[in-house]
């Protein structure tokens, strides 16, 4: 089965949890679809900046790519609203040393439109690649790539399975933002978003709440729950929860002392991860700072939590027990050096990818009722918080009653050996897929003269 993924994200630099998605799910396909030194039945047509594959170490076991050389005034725009909020080069220290003059990253969001992506001037090389691959199956990242889908060629439209990895619903998600009083990077409208999805054959959805969503309002494309599994799982090598639990305590002579719980917290700078973290902080923080805990942020989110202690009075002494470790490039180290995680997030649609990742080297998550997906419960090492009186109780909790900690640290362990390996999580994907091809190949031999 000859695979092609559609594309605008440089997704093998994992620059946030869009980025982590395609690229486990991009990896898990070639792994599970073709031996491991052959790499020649996957395909990535890149449409972002051609710079982004040259400069990069683009990985060689993501298999081929073809950059397209595209027209600066078409991809600019676009890459300019995605950046906006990005700020990658700040290391922890800068982040911990930065002066405390806030910022506001989304005054500069800029909202786009599904046309805004229907670049045509690119039918051309579409074509031709399409040609040249003959692909089984294309996967469209996001339901702005479907553009492509109708530039194809009608044959091509026939013959090749088309599919849309959708990630969240989108329209949702802009509603979502628009009642807080943000703008969303895409404008979209639910009908927008359905007639794009509704030509194609199959939508990929991060979780079972969106797969009902989109199964009410498709009428022809399959809908599939496709979550996520951390491409690390494999390589990496979490600690066991009785090793992780007996880290907590540091032996000084003979004596037993209680080294702080370490809440760890990833995160990019935008408008979800901020709003989320800096009210969480803005109900709890007051008590933290009075409790042995420490918070450990990784990615650019650091500078905005550091600004909003500095200037509150009320939370200001929680700022010396926050520690920012900057851009994570190994995420096996982060986890291995926290004891819960944390995902307070309150905006937004689809799976939160930290979520997964957390529980996937086996370390439980306090998570806010719109983060925790339906599935993940406390037996599988999430415990969802919905009143600042909660959160606090259960920290506390974690920190008198170690047995506590270790019994959901177990659980999210043992969540990771059934739930997280890629045959498991993108296994029903593939055959999907294989059944689809060959659904498709005799419908189209039915239709030849």
């Amino acid at each position: 089965m000859r695979i092609l993924l559609a594309t605008d994200q440089p997704f093998w630099q994992r620059r946030g949890g869009a980025h982590q998605r395609i690229d486990s799910l991009w990896a898990a396909i070639c792994g599970l679809s073709r031996p491991m030194d052959d790499d020649a039945d996957s395909l990535i047509y890149f449409l972002g900046d051609p710079n982004d594959v040259e400069s990069a170490n683009f990985p060689r076991q993501l298999g081929q790519i073809h950059a397209v050389r595209s027209q600066r005034s078409a991809w600019s725009k676009i890459w300019r609203a995605w950046r906006s909020s990005w700020s990658w080069r700040q290391s922890g220290a800068e982040l911990e040393a930065r002066d405390t003059t806030n910022v506001d990253a989304a005054s500069s969001v800029q909202e786009l439109t599904l046309s805004d992506y229907c670049w045509t001037w690119v039918a051309q090389d579409w074509n031709k690649t399409l040609q040249a691959f003959e692909p089984d199956v294309v996967i469209l990242e996001y339901v702005t790539m479907t553009y492509l889908q109708k530039l194809a060629l009608p044959e091509a439209r026939r013959r090749i399975v088309w599919a849309v990895d959708t990630h969240d619903c989108l329209s949702e998600r802009a509603a979502q933002f628009r009642k807080a009083g943000q703008a969303h990077w895409l404008n979209i409208t639910e009908s927008e978003e359905i007639a794009a999805l509704e030509s194609v054959d199959l939508v990929i959805a991060i979780q079972d709440l969106e797969r009902k969503w989109f199964e009410q309002r498709l009428t022809k494309p399959q809908v599939l729950t496709v979550e996520h599994g951390p491409k690390e799982l494999a390589v990496a090598s979490p600690r066991t929860a009785s090793e992780r639990g007996a880290s907590l305590a540091e032996s000084v002579a003979g004596q037993e002392r209680a080294a702080p719980l370490r809440i760890g917290f990833l995160a990019s700078n935008n408008f979800p991860n901020r709003h989320g973290i800096l009210n969480w902080l803005d109900s709890v923080a007051f008590n933290l700072s009075s409790m042995s805990v420490e918070l450990l942020v990784g990615g650019t989110i650091a500078g905005e939590i550091y600004d909003f202690l500095s200037k509150d009075g009320r939370v200001s002494a929680f700022r010396s027990q926050v520690r920012a470790l900057g851009p994570v490039s190994d995420l096996a180290e982060f986890y291995r050096s926290i004891d819960v995680s944390l995902c307070p997030i309150e905006v937004g649609t689809g799976l939160k990818i930290k979520l997964v990742e957390s529980l996937a080297f086996g370390v439980p998550v306090l998570a806010s009722p719109q983060a925790a997906s339906e599935t993940l419960t406390a037996e599988r090492g999430v415990v969802v918080c919905r009143t600042p009186t909660e959160w606090l109780d259960h920290l506390h909790r974690m920190i008198e009653d170690r047995d506590y900690l270790r019994n959901l640290q177990a659980a999210a362990y043992r969540y990771a050996e059934c739930a997280c390996a890629p045959s498991i999580v993108y296994g029903d994907l593939m055959q999907c897929l294989h059944t689809l091809v060959a659904a498709k190949a005799i419908a189209n031999e039915a239709e030849q003269p």
